[in-house]
């Protein structure tokens, strides 16, 4: 059985710049995408290619077995929703609802009905006879929403639809949508630069960068197990550290060797770098996976642990969470400032960073376990 939506092998150029290049993906029936990306990496123009607002150069796409490719947008089968809610500033919020339902041959009593039911629906029952400038932001985008939703698309297209609302709105209609969406069963994709958003609201995430992808995954996933340098910096924060690999395929960090524990990482390295090529690479953690010890503490469980001395630089409250930014030194005796060779951010509880009175100037032992490193080759992160 094929997948609800199918984009295969699709190309789009704009003059001499490359927006999309070769992009292939399923999105089964009733799922939630995000489309997650910097500003100018395609994203945008892979949603407007699959509203029809854009024609691919090459490629195709596919939605219910039906190829959509070259089919206007006035044909094909989705509700689209835009940053700029895109509402009629002469018409009530009621005739905004009915308008697209009379166009689409749905007599007076079919419109009515329908426009009440969303009106309820996004809790603005009353305010039907309002028009838009009457509305906070929040609840025009409710409306832009509903709007789409009335006409039962097969497909809701997402361009960044929170990204104008303040925060504590921004994060109240994440939990409508989610709502909606998983109660409508309708297969959704949306576009959007925060990591976050994409992070609560998709079940996969689709990273895309300079006109590819990155990687396609849960969120869990992705942030887990990213799988290039690109998705580990972009999503969430992560310690880059570089490292050498040598004869006897132990890293050497910071004056510091240690076996690797991921062996076949390994043999997949060498076998494909050649022999001339310095083998170095880059090692990422994340800042929350990195744990405290008193310097003068022995590191029990050394073996499963890589532990350096840090000098601690700066301490900035989060709320629930301490972010700690330290020097990385080479020496563990000689703490001078020739030894310092790397920063590393750090991020722990409130309460441990108590416990701990952390202060600024202090050293420190940080530590954590080689399963919480991520393996990077070194061209990925040029």
């Amino acid at each position: 059985m094929s997948a609800y939506l199918n984009i295969h092998k699709l190309n789009k150029s704009f003059a001499n710049f490359k927006a999309l290049e070769d992009i292939s993906l399923s999105v089964e029936e009733g799922e939630f995408i995000c489309f997650l990306g910097p500003s100018g990496c395609g994203k945008t123009t892979l949603l407007r290619c699959i509203a029809g607002l854009e024609i691919a150069d090459q490629g195709y796409i596919t939605q219910a077995s039906k190829n959509i490719t070259r089919l206007p947008a006035s044909h094909r089968d989705f509700g689209i929703v835009f940053q700029s809610y895109a509402l009629f500033p002469n018409l009530s919020v009621a005739d905004n609802l009915a308008l697209a339902l009379k166009q689409q041959g749905h007599n007076k009593k079919e419109v009515q009905k329908k426009v009440n039911h969303w009106l309820s629906v996004i809790d603005l029952a009353g305010s039907g006879d309002k028009f838009p400038s009457q509305l906070s932001g929040g609840q025009q985008q409710r409306v832009a929403l509903a709007r789409a939703l009335a006409l039962s698309p097969g497909l809701l297209l997402l361009d960044e639809p929170l990204s104008a609302l303040d925060a504590k709105v921004r994060h109240h209609l994440r939990t409508e949508i989610c709502q909606l969406q998983k109660q409508l069963g309708i297969t959704t994709i949306m576009v959007t630069h925060d990591q976050e958003e994409a992070m609560v609201m998709a079940d996969k995430i689709v990273v895309m960068n300079h006109g590819k992808i990155e990687q396609v995954g849960t969120p869990s996933e992705i942030y887990l197990e990213p799988a290039s340098h690109f998705v580990a910096n972009f999503v969430g924060s992560m310690n880059f550290l570089p490292a050498q690999l040598g004869q006897d395929n132990e890293f050497r960090l910071a004056g510091q060797s240690f076996s690797p524990l991921w062996p076949e990482f390994i043999s997949d390295y060498i076998e494909n770098t050649e022999s001339d090529v310095q083998q170095s690479l880059i090692l990422g953690v994340r800042p929350e996976d990195i744990q405290f010890s008193n310097i003068e503490e022995s590191n029990q469980n050394l073996a499963s642990n890589i532990s350096f001395p840090i000098n601690i630089q700066s301490l900035t409250f989060q709320g629930a969470s301490i972010k700690v930014d330290c020097q990385l030194l080479k020496d563990k005796e000689k703490r001078t400032s020739e030894t310092i060779v790397q920063e590393i951010q750090v991020e722990i509880p409130l309460q441990e960073s108590l416990n701990l009175d952390l202060k600024i100037g202090d050293h420190k032992q940080i530590f954590f376990p080689h399963n919480k490193l991520h393996y990077f080759r070194t061209e990925i992160s040029q």
